[in-house]
């Protein structure tokens, strides 16, 4: 207990002592941010709230990070430990994974009766670096669920802020449930302008000024169910190495899901990437790794409003077997690193996908007959392991055994899209001012916790009023609801009207 275990860094240590052994473990304590001790809560001010955007080189051409990952001081034990982490009690390293050196990790929270469990974890071609990745993913993740940093401090109502003149994000405009899913929820109170809400401080990028946001927009799980009107996810969020970095990520992320929604809801028929263009070896190495695996795997250019890459996957077994299929997507200004973002999403998940749905047949065959047994995250993706879910994705694949249209090369894709700079700020701007000119606002939330900051990252949440919000649970699909599902594949020119109900696909989304 004197000093003899390994060092913890910048956090103090817990002791551990087996009375019967004597042994004794040391673990680091990472301060936890709402401890009225230790925490280090700041006030929540439109002056704080206020962003300012400079210039972030990247540390290499072709990435779009400011720092190479290894280069932060990011230890794994003082997060997961099975005494004090903050991220849940170890990392797991899953190594029967033929694909990817996938880890994995979790940490529960509870917020009045429910109990949450968060799953954290990092998909690449070494455990060392999947866990690296997990651990920000898991810090992301933590940071985003709670205004811990920065507590929310002001309630009011909507139509009490614009008494007062005061700029707030009017929640109608992300999307609201339906009046069937209110009958059958009535715990979850519907939206009003009149009803009083925890608000929280964002910052419009193209207003240029403060914002109001609802707190349970952008952290999604903050306590009191009273509070609640919709279950928001980590949609939006992203942490950087700097602010620029991960307001990017973020942003990018919203336009990923959107378009994804897009071509899902409204069965758009889009054009397929031959992946075997791609200058990436390990992207062309994946692809042969999971064809040998008995999935092919497939990519079709999902821009639908904005010209920034964005890239669905899919791996679907040819026999149309258990383990159907399983999806994933990518966006970026570079279209390599979109179309490798949805590879490795489906590269993890097509390697166990039969064995997961054998494992739940019972349950996840109840879904393919009963879509309302859609109700968790995990349900989505899972759901399409039974062969005929796969049959609500020939919109976009085709008949089975038909001749396929012509595919597009990667080059032809890279000609078409924004150029890249060598900063940051200057492909933030482009995407932003492309965002913002087809009429959208973004809003950023600064969420950094304390301990984030010490470490170097940034965390952020980023909305897009109108934009398609990504919910999970078939009762909860918000997109259904919203005007732009039915207005944007015709304005995009790829419909000749606009959709009608009748014209959406009757299946839950598959995103993972």
């Amino acid at each position: 207990l004197g000093g003899a275990g390994p060092r913890g860094g910048a956090f103090p240590a817990v002791h551990l002592v087996d009375l019967r052994t004597l042994s004794v473990r040391h673990y680091p304590l990472v301060p936890d941010p709402e401890c009225p001790r230790c925490g280090r809560a700041e006030e929540d001010t439109p002056e704080a709230a206020v962003l300012t955007l400079r210039p972030a080189p990247k540390h290499r051409p072709g990435s779009f990070r400011v720092r190479d990952i290894r280069d932060y001081e990011l230890p794994a034990e003082p997060y997961a430990n099975p005494v004090c982490g903050s991220l849940g009690p170890s990392v797991v390293h899953d190594i029967a994974s033929p694909s990817t050196s996938a880890t994995i990790g979790c940490f529960s929270m509870r917020s009045g009766e429910y109990l949450r469990e968060t799953f954290w974890g990092g998909h690449a071609d070494s455990y060392a670096q999947s866990v690296r990745i997990g651990v920000l993913e898991g810090l992301e993740r933590y940071a985003g669920m709670r205004s811990r940093a920065k507590p929310a401090q002001l309630r009011d109502s909507l139509d009490g802020l614009r008494a007062r003149g005061v700029r707030a994000l009017d929640p109608r405009t992300c999307g609201l449930y339906s009046e069937e899913f209110h009958r059958a929820n009535p715990r979850v109170t519907p939206f009003s302008p009149g009803r009083e809400i925890p608000w929280v401080w964002g910052y419009s990028l193209r207003e240029g000024e403060p914002v109001l946001v609802p707190e349970v927009l952008t952290y999604y799980h903050a306590p009191g169910l009273e509070n609640r009107f919709v279950q928001e996810s980590s949609n939006g969020c992203a942490s950087g190495g700097c602010l620029e970095e991960a307001v990017y990520c973020g942003l990018m992320e919203v336009v990923e899901r959107d378009a994804f929604l897009l071509t899902w809801y409204g069965r758009a028929a889009l054009p397929e990437i031959d992946p075997r263009t791609s200058a990436r070896a390990a992207t062309r190495q994946m692809v042969d790794r999971l064809e040998m695996y008995g999935y092919e795997a497939r990519f079709f250019d999902t821009r639908i409003s904005f010209p920034v890459p964005v890239v669905t996957g899919v791996a679907v077994r040819p026999d149309g077997g258990i383990g159907r299929m399983c999806f994933g997507a990518g966006a970026g200004l570079d279209p390599e690193a979109a179309l490798a973002g949805a590879l490795c999403e489906i590269a993890t998940d097509a390697v166990n996908l039969r064995g997961r749905t054998e494992r739940d047949w019972e349950r996840l065959s109840a879904m393919a007959r009963d879509f309302a047994k859609v109700e968790a995250l995990h349900d989505h993706p899972l759901a399409y392991g039974v062969p005929e879910m796969g049959d609500h994705a020939r919109f976009l694949l085709g008949e089975p055994g038909a001749p396929r249209p012509p595919m597009r090369s990667l080059t032809d894709l890279q000609r078409e899209v924004p150029p890249v700079s060598g900063d940051l700020l200057d492909d933030l701007r482009t995407c932003v001012d492309t965002v913002t000119g087809a009429g959208f606002d973004v809003i950023v939330v600064d969420q950094t916790m304390p301990e984030q900051r010490g470490l170097g990252l940034t965390t952020v949440s980023v909305l897009v009023p109108g934009l398609l919000p990504i919910d999970f649970g078939w009762t909860r699909q918000r997109a259904l609801g919203m005007p732009r599902l039915r207005t944007a594949l015709r304005e995009a020119g790829l419909r000749e009207r606009d959709l009608v109900p009748d014209d959406f696909n009757p299946a839950p989304h598959p995103f993972p």
